[in-house]
């Protein structure tokens, strides 16, 4: 079976002058460092951020420096870990996530994240929104309909 996915940078910021609704919008406040295995899925060590599941393997995951630290690597995974996280570097600072948005033998595969906006937002207001994707080193196929979606509540897939 082969994974195609890109990993994403997620940055959004209000306009020039105002604030930013999103908290830890580039996952940098971690409360714990991410294990260096394949396919870590602690993207809820970036708080508040959480993961969608839409199908029961999807998996979001977390990509932090701090595994480069000594006793960060229990499995012995760095090497993939190193590949991965060089080969894709953040766009700012030193954390990012990374979501599956398409596999070429599994129908409709999507991976999601999630975070509450620290206010509401108002009626008759403009908002930008503004977030980096790329395609990961390792994959050959990318999504071309990635989007944000505004919500009072919670998804759910």
């Amino acid at each position: 079976m082969k994974n195609t996915g890109f990993t994403l940078v997620l940055l959004l910021v209000a306009q020039t002058m105002a604030q930013n609704l999103v908290p830890n919008p580039g996952f940098e406040s971690i409360v714990e460092c991410p294990y260096a295995y394949p396919g870590n899925t602690e993207i809820h060590f970036a708080e508040p951020w959480i993961p969608v599941r839409a199908v029961e393997e999807s998996t979001s995951d977390l990509y932090n420096d701090c595994v480069f630290y000594p006793g960060n690597d229990p499995w012995s995974q760095l090497p993939f870990y190193e590949n991965e996280f060089l080969d894709n570097p953040a766009r700012n600072g030193i954390s990012r996530a990374q979501i599956v948005a398409f596999v070429s033998n599994t129908y409709n595969h999507r991976e999601y994240i999630q975070n509450p906006l620290t206010g509401a937002l108002e009626v008759g207001q403009e908002y930008q929104v503004q977030f980096y994707v790329k395609n990961g080193s390792a994959f050959s196929v990318a999504a071309n309909n990635i989007g944000a979606l505004f919500s009072t509540q919670r998804l759910s897939i």
